[in-house]
C-alpha cells in the first residue's frame, strides 16, 4: 500500500505531538495526594497544540506582555531539561487547552498548602521535599532529606525580562492559583534553609511546574479544603 505525502505528513505531526507530550510519570503519594516526582517537561497542550518556545529575551518578554503561553529550557539548553524539566510562564499554566497531561492538573495553592502542612509548616517542609546532596543543589542544601521522594530540584527561574538566574540555588514552582489580575501564587525553596516560601509574583515569570493526579482518576472526590 502506498501512503500519500499528505497522509505521511499527518502521521508525522501526530507522532511528533506524542513525543512532545511525553512525560515521566514517576509519582509519589503524600497526604493522600499523588504528585509527579519530576518537573513537567511537555511542549504541547493536552489537545496537541504546540506551546510556543520562547528562546530569546524579546520572545519571552513579548509572550509575557501579551499574556501568551511560553516555555523554555534554562539558558535554552536542552541538557538542563533532562534534569529540571521546562520553565513555563503562568499563561501556559492557566491555558484552557490544559498544560497537564490527561488525568493530571497543575497543583493549586490549596494543594501545595496541604502538602506543606503534612510536614508541619512552611518553615519545616523544604527539607523533606528537596533532593539530597549537592549534585544539583549548591552547598549547603540545608535540611534536605527527600523524605518521601518528592525530589525538588533547583531549576532556577526566568524573570520577565528573559534573564535566567539561580540554577542550583532555588527550586521554583507555579501553582494554578492567581493572587491578583497580573500575578499568581508561586512556591520556592532555597539551598540555604529548609523552608518553603510563597510568592505572589508576575505571571510573566518562568517557573517549574508540578502536577497532581485528578481525584476522579483515583476514584475519589475532591477533599474538603482543596476545592
Amino acid at each position: 500500500m502506498k501512503i500519500g505525502k499528505g497522509a505521511m505528513t499527518a502521521w508525522t505531526l501526530i507522532i511528533m505531538a506524542m513525543v512532545s507530550y511525553s512525560q515521566s510519570e514517576k509519582t509519589v503519594t503524600i497526604a493522600d495526594l499523588e504528585w509527579m516526582a519530576d518537573n513537567l517537561a511537555v511542549s504541547v497542550f493536552r489537545n496537541g497544540d504546540a506551546i510556543p518556545q520562547a528562546k530569546t529575551s524579546s520572545e519571552w518578554q513579548k509572550a509575557g506582555q501579551s499574556g501568551e503561553p511560553a516555555w523554555c529550557y534554562y539558558e535554552n539548553d536542552a541538557t538542563n531539561g533532562r534534569s529540571y524539566g521546562k520553565l513555563y510562564n503562568w499563561f501556559a499554566v492557566n491555558d484552557p487547552r490544559n498544560l497537564a497531561p490527561k488525568g493530571w492538573h497543575v497543583a493549586s495553592f490549596a494543594e501545595w498548602k496541604s502538602l506543606l502542612a503534612h510536614y508541619g509548616s512552611d518553615d519545616l517542609a523544604g527539607g523533606p521535599l528537596k533532593e539530597t546532596g549537592t549534585k544539583h543543589w549548591k552547598s549547603p542544601n540545608t535540611g534536605a532529606s527527600d523524605k518521601d521522594g518528592f525530589h525538588a530540584l533547583p531549576g532556577g527561574y526566568r524573570d520577565g525580562t528573559g534573564l535566567f538566574t539561580r540554577l542550583g540555588y532555588y527550586a521554583t514552582f507555579w501553582t494554578s492559583t492567581a493572587c491578583s489580575r497580573n500575578k499568581a501564587w508561586g512556591r520556592h525553596m532555597s539551598r540555604g534553609d529548609a523552608k518553603v516560601y510563597q510568592n505572589c509574583i508576575g505571571k510573566e515569570m518562568g517557573f517549574s511546574v508540578r502536577c497532581v493526579r485528578d481525584y476522579a482518576e483515583l476514584g475519589a472526590t475532591v477533599p474538603e479544603g482543596l476545592q
